[in-house]
């Protein structure tokens, strides 16, 4: 059940967020726009699969479950912030200074 409620509400959320800051939207151009919503999914992709594939590989090592959930973590933390830092790059780029707002 919960697992719907959270499949409902990113929609949601992402409408919000996106209504939310119309007035900046309205200061790029279309493929601009394009490009911001495909550098998102990109990152997102990239966080996903390093998450997935580069964490359950090293945690597969660990002997136990505690070492299990450090490396998880690790993993997580890593794969978010590579994934940021790329993503503020490519934005700053994109919209000439714009995004990433500080």
């Amino acid at each position: 059940m919960f697992d719907y409620i959270m499949i409902a509400a990113f929609p949601v959320f992402a409408i919000y967020k996106i209504y939310k800051n119309r007035y900046l939207l309205k200061k790029f151009s279309k493929t601009q726009i394009v490009g911001i919503a495909l550098s998102y999914l990109a990152a997102i992709s990239l966080a996903f699969v390093c998450i997935y594939y580069f964490g359950n590989w090293a945690a597969g090592f660990a002997p136990n479950s505690i070492i299990k959930f450090i490396i998880s973590m690790a993993a997580i933390l890593a794969s978010l912030l590579i994934s940021i830092s790329i993503l503020n790059k490519v934005l700053e780029k994109l919209t000439n200074g714009v995004l990433p707002k500080q």
